[in-house]
């Protein structure tokens, strides 16, 4: 291995290689630390190279985009917008310049703490040079990247202190001179604390003896209440809207937060939320009704959640499923910890909340597709002939027609991907590897969670099926969709009006043993089932269908495996056995 051709990042931990990314000055504050490691998970260091430039590309990609959605302002930018200047008082400005170098101290990054990480003599000198840099910049008061520097962590720190600040909003240059104090106290100590010293003498007088008491001064000084509104608005903007999501998805979370607001009270202040309120929602939840503003007769906008849970019980609706209960408790949950963490909230409120009932037995939830129900499936008219693909579907006839009905139920049972993934498909999303395999390419699609963003290979028996050449003719067409004759719903999804007329399909069809749980998705199921009966790893499943691999830290790096090391795994899956030798043209 050529050290000088090694790119700058790249280390070696024990056997297995490292990717040390150095955060960007502006982006400290919002990451709170200054590096990130990622392992590479191989000791390989070719594979370690191509891993990295990977990781790298990913990283830069994150970076831009925090920044794009931040609209970093600088404070000369600042200062021409009109509007008031935020009114904070002398005493709290300085508790909370004070509580600045505390949080500071206590959240850096670990090479400075006294329990030292092994580090090498290379990255410390990185950080000395970079912490003396912004100790040089923050005394220069004419420049542009300190001010910047000073005005971000001014924003940020009246924010965590339950302060109500406005986009663009105004500071008082007194609070800007007490951060930019408080910056360069906070450096001088980590610097010190890099060479050994632990001793953190602030060396200016109005941080001496600064400790987390400060904390407690800034939380009982008086300062605007912020609403339950306000905070769900927050919210979503810093955490919620970062997390790649299906649009479906992302409805969904609204509407929820939606009733969490309409709950709490909108204009409440959030600070005042206790947690026996908090039980008494997930309470609530156990009680209402599932899909019950879709109901007729059910109550209109506005109505409150009494009112919904005595229509459910005045009509004998069934409530919400566990796992529905659970999304409810787990979002509330998700909202009141960052409340506590950005110091909205007295105390951590939410502590162990769960939902209500039982959890179901691994039996009990949705199961996969056995033969017979495949076979009734994939010999109904639509696949043999039909009269037409819409309302003649379920009717004998002359036409095979490849649509929606046709295409979309096997790409789910040969390729395991989501309802949504299969409805947004374009020609552009299905392409070839310079080894000629043909794939589905979802890295762009914005998806379930980060490991949805995949390449799935497609099946032999879709390719013999004809697949690529109604891909083909797609390529023609404007707009280039795979499906546009499955319109969006009032969801704005494709999805509310393909699980419906899936839903009337299977009854068409005259499946036995069909429930409340027999749906679309069951054949994804069907074919993770088939690839277990195929005894393909875990790892090569996961990636085919895009599960989450977060709970195991190991794989929580990288981009995934790429559609020619898939397929023969695919090809592996062992499903139940049906014909479709009328789908194929095989004898």
């Amino acid at each position: 291995m050529d050290d000088m051709a090694k790119p700058p990042g790249l280390v070696q931990r024990g056997r297995i290689w490292y990717y040390r990314k150095r955060v960007p000055k502006d982006l400290v504050e919002r990451y709170g630390k200054r590096e990130i490691p990622i392992s590479l998970d191989t000791e390989d260091y070719k594979i370690a190279v191509g891993r990295f430039h990977e990781e790298a590309a990913k990283l830069e990609a994150e970076f831009t985009e925090i920044r794009r959605r931040r609209e970093v302002i600088t404070v000369s930018a600042v200062s021409d917008v009109p509007g008031d200047i935020l009114n904070v008082s002398e005493a709290e400005a300085i508790a909370i310049a004070r509580a600045l170098v505390v949080e500071r101290l206590a959240n850096g990054d670990k090479i400075t703490a006294k329990e030292k990480i092994p580090v090498s003599q290379d990255a410390l000198e990185d950080f000395r040079h970079e912490i003396s840099g912004d100790i040089g910049n923050l005394r220069d008061r004419g420049s542009s990247e300190a001010d910047q520097m000073v005005y971000l962590a001014a924003i940020n720190a009246l924010k965590r202190n339950g302060y109500a600040v406005a986009e663009r909003q105004r500071v008082d240059n007194r609070v800007l001179d007490l951060v930019r104090r408080a910056l360069v106290v906070a450096n001088q100590i980590e610097l010190e604390r890099i060479d050994g010293n632990f001793a953190d003498d602030p060396r200016d007088a109005l941080f001496a003896g600064s400790s987390t008491g400060d904390l407690s001064k800034v939380a009982d000084a008086q300062r605007p209440k912020v609403s339950v509104s306000s905070a769900i608005e927050t919210f979503w903007d810093q955490v919620i809207s970062l997390e790649p999501k299906a649009p479906k998805t992302e409805v969904k979370y609204r509407a929820i937060l939606g009733v969490i607001k309409s709950f709490f009270g909108s204009e409440t202040s959030i600070e005042t939320v206790t947690r026996e309120r908090c039980f008494a929602f997930r309470d609530t939840v156990a009680k209402l009704p599932p899909n019950y503003s879709k109901k007729k007769d059910a109550p209109g906008e506005g109505a409150s959640l009494d009112e919904v849970i005595e229509y459910a019980r005045v009509n004998e609706l069934p409530v919400m499923s566990y796992g529905t209960q659970a999304l409810y408790v787990a979002l509330m949950v998700r909202l009141f910890t960052w409340a506590g963490h950005e110091r909205l909230t007295n105390e951590l409120v939410v502590v162990d909340i769960k939902p209500r009932g039982k959890r179901p037995a691994k039996d009990e939830l949705r199961g996969s597709f056995n033969g017979e129900q495949l076979t009734a499936i994939f010999n109904s008219p639509i696949y043999r002939g039909c009269k037409d693909d819409e309302y003649g579907f379920s009717t004998p006839g002359p036409n095979i027609i490849k649509r929606s009905r046709y295409w979309v139920p096997l790409i789910a049972l040969f390729a395991g991907m989501r309802e949504g993934e299969i409805l947004r498909l374009s020609a552009d999303n299905v392409r070839i590897s310079e080894n000629g395999t043909s794939y589905f390419d979802l890295s762009k699609h914005k998806g379930k969670n980060t490991y949805s963003r995949r390449e799935v290979p497609v099946h032999s028996t879709l390719i013999k099926a004809g697949f690529l050449k109604f891909v083909e003719e797609k390529r023609k067409s404007k707009d280039r969709a795979l499906f546009p004759d499955v319109p969006s719903g009032a969801d704005g999804t494709q999805t509310a009006i393909f699980s419906k007329r899936f839903a009337t399909f299977l009854r068409a069809c005259g499946i036995k043993d069909m429930d409340a749980k027999t749906c679309f998705h069951m054949l994804r199921h069907t074919l993770k089932d088939a690839l277990d009966r195929g005894q393909v790893p875990e790892n090569y499943s996961e990636a085919i269908q895009g599960w989450s691999r977060s709970m195991k830290t190991s794989r929580s790096y990288g981009q995934g495996f790429e559609a020619d090391t898939l397929k023969p795994w695919l090809e592996k899956a062992v499903l139940p056995k049906f014909d479709l030798s009328h789908i194929t043209g095989e004898n």
